[in-house]
C-alpha cells in the first residue's frame, strides 16, 4: 500500500492525499481534486536477520567478570574479532550486532553474553531468530539459562 503525496500550496511541503491539511485545503478552494501526485512512498521492509551458517567449537568464558567490560563496543572492535574468528562470534554477522565472543581473548565465547545478554536484548526488541539460535547454542554449550520468574 503506497501513500501518496502532493505539494501544499501554502508551506510547499508534502503532505498526504486525504489528510487533514489536504482536506482542510480542499475545503478552502486553495488545491483542486484533481491536483498532481508528487510522490508516493511505499512502506520500508526490513531484510531478514542472516544467522551464521555454524558455530566453531570455541573454548567458554566462563569467568565472573561483567560482559560489558569483555564485549567489543565499537566498530572497529568487532570488526576486529570478525576478521580474526570469522562471523560465528555473531548472531547477526551482517550488522555486527548481538556479539558473543570476547574482545580480550578473542575467539572465546562469553557465557554470560549467551545467556543473559542476547537474550534479553534480542527478546525486548523481538529477534525471534536471533533468540532460538542464542537458546539453541547455549544448550549446545551447557550453559544453563537464567529465567525470570
Amino acid at each position: 500500500m503506497s501513500e501518496k503525496k502532493i505539494r501544499n500550496p501554502v508551506t510547499n511541503r508534502l503532505i498526504r492525499i486525504g489528510g487533514k491539511t489536504h482536506t482542510d485545503l480542499l475545503l478552502a478552494g486553495l488545491v483542486g481534486p484533481d491536483a498532481p501526485v508528487v510522490a508516493t512512498a511505499e512502506p520500508f521492509i526490513a531484510p531478514p536477520v542472516r544467522l551464521p551458517r555454524r558455530f566453531k567449537k570455541y573454548p567458554v568464558d566462563r569467568s565472573d567478570a561483567p560482559w560489558g567490560k569483555k564485549k567489543p563496543h565499537t566498530i572497529p572492535e568487532r570488526r576486529f574479532v570478525r576478521e580474526r574468528c570469522g562471523e560465528g562470534c555473531f548472531l547477526d554477522p551482517d550488522r555486527l550486532k548481538f556479539p558473543i565472543c570476547n574482545k580480550t581473548m578473542p575467539c572465546t565465547y562469553n557465557a554470560r553474553a549467551i545467556t543473559r545478554a542476547v537474550p534479553s536484548r534480542a527478546g525486548e526488541w523481538k529477534y525471534r531468530t536471533v533468540l532460538a539460535k542464542a537458546r539453541e547454542l547455549a544448550d549446545r554449550l551447557g550453559l544453563s539459562r537464567s529465567r525470570s520468574s
